[in-house]
């Protein structure tokens, strides 16, 4: 190693370790001088002085009365540290001690007279200072007008006077002001103020600004002079901080008392400037509201109103739920010739929803489904709405029944694993053709039984809706053959929705046809109960078609139980299929 790489290291490590400096923490505690209950929310001002760092700083105590001030100092400091607060009847206090070499920590404890009245007389000054000082004027008040004070002024124990308006001259940096009153009546008084005189030249003169946008804050350090290279160190006040000169700062929300603190790298000046910034406290709109409309060209005949009901539904991120969390009826009518209601949720807790709508009675009641905004019939694919000062609209589904000689019925129940269960009333089910296009919607009664009657023959999805569950819908067929079909089963259980076509009228051989338990894990059982003996094919299909596998026998009449394993397929939805003697039959399997 050569002697000049020795001398660079000898000379580069004392800026090295100023320009980043320590921090410096003050703390104490500030009690009641009679009873030493700590004082809550009590002000308290911390200065340092120009030989560490020229820092001012105030804090304010907590629920057990104390507080806690950082600053940034050179890596040896050793200065003067000043602190003052006013008790509750007015009266300062104010202390001082000295900052020795290799400390990061120090105490300042106050005692204050809180409870009791003012004496009569108070003190108080003005002040104007420049870069060569500060002058003073005095604005204290005796116990009554006509009584007189003398005046006693301190300035960190540097500087002393007993004029009534003095003026000291002062070198750059932070200093405390205290003048001390005393009446002929015997009267005294304390006030106390910080100030701080720049140095270093006009370079040594902290102070930035700063743009909110939601919670990012971007920060712009400045110096006066820009002339003469400037270390910017920046306090956040939530724990962070950052060398760079102009941050960008993404905070909590909340207050916060930012400092910047720079250091002339040329005469080694320090100084400080704090602001008070709020982050993300502005509250934002709590309101969800908005119009539900009837679709004009299915309305029915003579315009008349209709009642409704609107739920709000909470989406909880952490559980993955939904959940009502609120509802209110409204009326649907034309005062204006189109047919709308108006909803509004206020006072709602920020997150998403989903907003759903449905008749309850009225000429349009049949032909409007349920609705989730903005125009879902089901909860998985609604979309979601946050408190705001927009209007949700939405407009309800209407359902097209061409009409004829069908019917289809059936029961809700809570599935648990077995072939039935307890009656499930007021489940919403909605009939859909073959291509999802809505027909018509029902409740389930107080026994579980649906119905849906004046349909046209053909191929129906029977669609139970339920928040938070997964449905597989029931395929159903009526024809000239079999016109009508009474034995849909839908059970419910903890996950999905599933269900099976349990009796088939007027079928030439299917009695029954049930799978159960459906949804299944591993393994299921397909219960078939035939009018005669046939010759029975069952395969299982994925969604996309594919057979899995097939199995054919010859069955008598009775019933019949046959396995099917599901052993080794993925989760999902499978299609079993069973034919006898070409008559056909398809349910659909869930496998969880």
């Amino acid at each position: 190693m050569t002697k000049q790489f020795l001398l660079f290291i000898v000379l580069i490590l004392p800026f090295i370790a100023f320009a980043q400096g320590i921090n410096i923490t003050v703390t104490g505690t500030v009690t009641n001088s009679t009873t030493g209950a700590p004082v809550p929310n009590q002000s308290v001002t911390i200065v340092a002085d120009s030989s560490c760092s020229s820092f001012v700083g105030t804090a304010t105590t907590g629920a057990n009365g104390t507080y806690s001030i950082t600053f940034l100092t050179p890596n040896t400091p050793q200065c003067g540290l000043y602190g003052y607060t006013s008790g509750c009847n007015g009266a300062m206090v104010y202390q001082q001690s000295w900052f020795g070499n290799n400390q990061t920590t120090a105490t300042m404890n106050f005692q204050v007279a809180c409870g009791g009245t003012a004496s009569g007389c108070q003190a108080a000054f003005t002040y104007s200072s420049n870069t060569f000082g500060v002058s003073c004027t005095n604005q204290s008040s005796a116990s009554s007008p006509s009584v007189p004070f003398t005046s006693s002024w301190s300035i960190n124990g540097v500087a002393s006077s007993s004029l009534a308006n003095p003026t000291f001259s002062l070198t750059a940096g932070a200093y405390v002001i205290c003048l001390t009153i005393t009446d002929n009546a015997g009267c005294s008084s304390t006030y106390c103020d910080s100030v701080v005189i720049g140095g270093g030249g006009s370079n040594c003169q902290a102070s930035f600004t700063y743009q909110v946008s939601g919670n990012g804050v971007s920060f712009v350090g400045q110096a006066l002079n820009t002339s003469i290279p400037v270390n910017y160190y920046w306090d956040f006040g939530n724990n962070t901080n950052s060398y760079q000169q102009n941050p960008y700062v993404v905070f909590t929300s909340g207050t916060y008392n930012v400092c910047l603190t720079i250091s002339d790298t040329i005469s080694g000046c320090y100084n400080t400037s704090c602001q008070t910034i709020t982050v993300g406290t502005v509250t934002p709109p709590s309101t969800i509201s908005g119009y539900v409309f009837l679709d004009s060209t299915m309305q029915a005949p003579g315009g008349a109103a209709n009642a409704a009901r609107v739920w709000l539904i909470q989406y909880d991120s952490l559980a993955g739920t939904l959940t009502a969390v609120d509802s209110q009826n409204i009326t649907i009518s034309s005062p204006n010739g189109m047919f709308a209601g108006y909803y509004s949720f206020t006072g709602v807790a920020q997150g998403d929803y989903l907003v759903k709508c449905a008749l309850l009675s009225g000429p349009d009641y049949a032909t409007n489904l349920p609705t989730y905004y903005a125009g879902s019939l089901y909860w998985a694919s609604a979309t979601y709405a946050q408190p705001s000062n927009s209007n949700y609209n939405f407009t309800l589904i209407t359902g097209t029944n061409p009409g004829g000689p069908g019917f289809i019925g059936g029961l809700v129940s809570q599935g648990a694993n077995k072939m039935s269960g307890a009656a499930i009333p007021n489940a919403q089910v909605m009939l859909l053709d073959i291509n999802d296009n809505p027909i018509a919607y029902t409740y389930s009664d107080a026994l579980g039984a649906f119905s849906f009657s004046n349909l046209a023959y053909g191929t129906y999805k029977i669609y139970t809706e339920v928040l938070n569950k997964t449905t597989s819908p029931v395929l159903v067929t009526i024809s000239a053959n079999h016109a009508s079909e009474n034995g849909v089963s839908v059970e419910i259980n903890s996950t999905y929705v599933a269900g099976s076509v349990s009796a088939l009228e007027n079928n030439a051989y299917f009695q029954s046809v049930k799978v159960y338990p459906n949804p299944a894990t591993d393994n299921a059982s397909l219960n078939l109960n035939l009018k005669k003996a046939a010759n029975v094919e069952v395969s299982l299909q994925n969604v996309m078609g594919q057979t899995i596998f097939t199995q054919a026998a010859n069955m008598s009449a009775g019933e019949q139980v046959m396995p099917i394993s599901l052993q080794n397929l993925p989760k999902g939805i499978y299609i079993l299929k069973v034919m006898a003697n070409g008559s056909a039959q398809e349910m659909k399997v869930v496998k969880e």
